[in-house]
Order: structure tokens, then sequence, then C-alpha cells
């Protein structure tokens, strides 16, 4: 038995897009990535950016304090089980996407924005919205993990922000409901996967991201793959102090098909465990997900709400 299969791809043909333009905000250097990346999420779905603004300390501190929690006994990860809210701990073997046999090869710690009790009181009956599970034993965790969940927050919305200069609608058009947003962090864990599981075991399997937009982080392991415009399965390797940046459905909507939310899944086939750390970038549960129409142009999706259609998946995923 081996492992599912994917082509090996240079280095050199993923493409890595320099936006340091969007962080120190000027315009003309700014419309160039702007359109950069957005040539890329239309005919790929994905691409990485480099000099995103959040501090490389930060990022390891992050991962850090994820190894030192993915290490614990079980009994003490289970202190901050997973809740309703879909916060917390994830034991391996629980979630399952859609078109896969076999359930996932992981762990996963999820957590959201902290919210002070005011507004958890106002918003408590909405999915995706609570109190954190943070572990009583590592007290350091929630503070970082918070800083790096704000900082993503600022990089995504600066991305969709010129997704919307390139469409050429207003700029915040995609990045203004984010007080009381339902953006997630989860930190994940892929122990080595043993051969005898076979090609239909992944780490994760193929999907595509639900919200709006992915960041994802990952350590220099290897695993993630790609599904290429030709259909073809490929390898998205690590590239040192960049973020592969994946659209999700509800751009993909949002856009009317002129971003592509792309197909992926992981396989950790070396013998070391794989962590990665994914920022979902969705902004406030009832943000209308209105797909945006030219003049004469018939619109391929109804309208929803970006937690109404994140929920949906989460269903069929977990439930």
């Amino acid at each position: 038995m081996n492992f599912a299969k994917a082509k090996q791809i240079a280095i050199e043909s993923i493409p890595v897009i320099d936006i340091a333009a969007l962080v120190k905000d000027e315009p003309e250097a700014e419309l160039r990535a702007s359109v950069e990346i957005s040539k890329a999420a239309s005919e790929v779905g994905f691409f990485y950016v480099k000099n995103h603004g959040v501090p490389q300390e930060l990022i390891d501190q992050a991962f850090g304090i994820s190894e030192i929690f993915f290490n614990l006994e079980l009994e003490k990860k289970n202190t901050a089980k997973v809740n309703d809210k879909k916060r917390g701990y994830i034991q391996p073997y629980t979630g399952q996407m859609k078109n896969s046999t076999t359930r996932d090869f992981r762990e996963t710690f999820l957590w959201g924005r902290e919210f002070d009790e005011d507004v958890l009181n106002v918003l408590k009956d909405l999915p995706l919205i609570g109190e954190n599970q943070w572990p009583a034993c590592l007290p350091d965790m929630k503070n970082i993990l918070n800083e790096y969940f704000e900082a993503c927050i600022v990089v995504g919305r600066r991305i969709l922000g010129a997704f919307a200069i390139a469409m050429e609608i207003e700029r915040e058009y995609f990045s203004a409901s984010f007080d009381r947003c339902i953006a997630r962090g989860s930190s994940l864990y892929y122990p080595p996967q043993p051969k005898e599981l076979g090609e239909k075991q992944f780490g994760i399997g193929a999907h595509t991201d639900w919200g709006v937009l992915t960041l994802l982080y990952q350590d220099n392991v290897g695993g993630l793959q790609v599904r290429s415009g030709d259909g073809e399965w490929v390898t998205a390797h690590p590239i040192p102090g960049t973020f592969v940046v994946n659209v999700g459905d509800c751009l993909e909507q949002w856009t009317n098909k002129r971003l592509l939310s792309n197909e992926h899944r992981v396989v950790n086939s070396s013998d070391r465990y794989r962590q990665a750390i994914a920022m979902f970038v969705d902004p406030n549960f009832d943000t209308p997900i209105i797909p945006v129409v030219k003049e004469g142009e018939s619109t391929y999706f109804e309208p929803t709400s970006c937690g109404e259609r994140v929920m949906e998946s989460f269903k069929k995923a977990y439930d």
C-alpha cells in the first residue's frame, strides 16, 4: 500500500506575490499587486504571499505554543474540548470531508476572536461566536494565539481590499464587516501517516474552504497538495516566510466565479509530525453574500449570508 499520489512541481512554478505595497499603502505598487493576486486567484485559486506584515517571531510563538499543546496528555487537551460554538480541541478521526471515505488523520485546535461579555450576550444565539476554550496549564496560549489571530485578520482584509481594487469596485466591499466576525483560527497537527492506511487516507481529505479567504502558514515538513487548473494534484511546497492564500467558497460566490475556490488536501508521508495554522478570514455572520455582477451579466448563485454558507459546510464535515 502507499500514499495518494501528487505531481512534484518546481517551487518556481508557484505564484509567490510580494504584498509589501498593501502593507505600506503605496497606490501605484498596490494596484500592480492587486492585479497580480487577482490573476492568480482567478486562474488557479491559490497563491503565496510574502512581506505580509506578520512578524516571524509571532508566527514562531504561535507554532511553538501549539506544538506544546498537542504534545500534552489527552486528558489535559480535553480540558479545552471543542464546544458547540466550534471552539476548542478536536481529537483525531473526528472530521471527515464530504468527498472522503475515511476520517481525517489530524488533531485540531480551533479559536476565534476574543469578544467581551457584553458582545457575547448580544450574539449568544449565533453559531461560531462564543467563548474560546483555553487549557489552564498553558496560560500563554491565549495571548499568543489571539495576537496571531488579529495580525492575520489585518493581512486578510488587505488582500480582500486588493481583490476589490482589481475588480474596480469599492475597496472595502469585501472587508468592511469584521467588527463581530466569525473568523476562526485552526492550529493543525498531522501525525506521520503510515503507508498501510492506504491511498484513501488523508491528513485532511480533498475539500474547498468554506468561507471567504484562508491564510495558511505551514512548517517545512510538506504534505499540502492542490488541485491544478487541469485537474491534476500537485505539491504545494513549504516556502519560508509565506502564507498560502486560498479563495473560499463564499468569495467565489461573492465574485460570481471571477475568483476560484480551489480544492486541496494533506498527505503527511514524512516520518515527522506536520504543523500548520489556518486562518479563516470570514466577516460578520450576517454579511450578505450577493454575487457582484456587471451590467447584463447573469449570476451563478442565489444570495445567502456568510454565516449560513459556512455552517452548511460545517455540518457536512462534522455532523
